[in-house]
């Protein structure tokens, strides 16, 4: 067997590849759950009486993020050096929204509403 050079996709995962890339969703439709999450939460937060469905969307957006995030690597893994350097931004930005998210539902779930909506 040839040694793989860089013009052949990794095989290293196999079958399991398209699994871990969200393939049965899509990475996209991955992030896109997070977003959607994300973004009614705050819309709610400025509707009287939905501070429940603000927390649960924000818990929601959270837990899909160890799904997202790994379906992203796998497709970082495979970018050339010159996309894979905008990935790192990407990953960057996303894991400040992820400590913005986590911040907003501990503070939501300690009843102060207000600052989590902040």
């Amino acid at each position: 067997m040839d040694p793989p050079t860089l013009d052949t996709p990794p095989t290293a995962l196999g079958g399991m590849r398209d699994l871990l890339r969200g393939r049965p969703l899509g990475h996209p439709a991955l992030v896109r759950v997070l977003i959607g999450c994300w973004l009614s939460a705050q819309v709610l937060d400025f509707v009287p009486g939905t501070r429940h469905a603000s927390t649960t969307l924000t818990a929601v957006g959270l837990a899909g993020v160890v799904p997202a995030a790994v379906a992203g690597w796998v497709d970082w893994a495979d970018l050339p050096p010159e996309q894979a350097r905008v990935g790192l931004v990407n990953a960057a930005s996303n894991a400040a929204a992820v400590a913005c998210c986590t911040a907003s539902l501990a503070a939501r779930l300690r009843c102060r509403s207000a600052r989590g909506q902040v």
